[in-house]
């Protein structure tokens, strides 16, 4: 199912995004532009009508 690949895509950006963080620190642009991969990521996921309960005929 489409909302159980967003969801490992995400997951696996998380990791993508601590590993960057333990290996280069919070504040490295290599982690920031992750973070912000994440963020995208998830208002996408989190905006989609049958993941919010949002009736598509609204």
């Amino acid at each position: 199912m489409i909302n159980n690949y967003y969801k490992e895509e995400i997951e696996e950006q998380r990791h993508r995004m601590i590993f960057l963080a333990q290996k280069y620190g919070l504040s490295s642009p290599e982690t920031i532009k992750c973070s912000q991969e994440l963020d995208r990521m998830m208002n996408t996921y989190f905006s989609c009508p049958l993941v919010s309960g949002k009736n598509m005929t609204q």
